[in-house]
């Protein structure tokens, strides 16, 4: 029974190591301001459209992101 429990005990091993499990990508944040094309420092609200636009909605205008450049639309 020993010899038993330790083949399979090193069938898991194998195959545990064999497996390529994906860790997940750490998220990186990145504070985004007038610099980058964002009309004011505060966002009170957020959206993303069909297009894949992420819309900042700011107390000085609308911000439209799409691959890290802020055009600013007037308000």
């Amino acid at each position: 029974m020993s010899m038993l429990r330790t083949w399979a005990l090193l069938v898991l091993l194998v195959v545990a190591a064999a497996t390529d499990a994906a860790v997940p990508e750490i998220p990186r944040f990145r504070v985004l301001g007038p610099a980058d094309g964002l009309p004011a420092t505060t966002v009170p609200a957020l959206a993303r459209d069909h297009d894949g636009f992420l819309w900042a909605a700011t107390w000085d205008g609308l911000g439209a992101l799409r691959r890290r450049r802020l055009p600013r639309l007037a308000a």
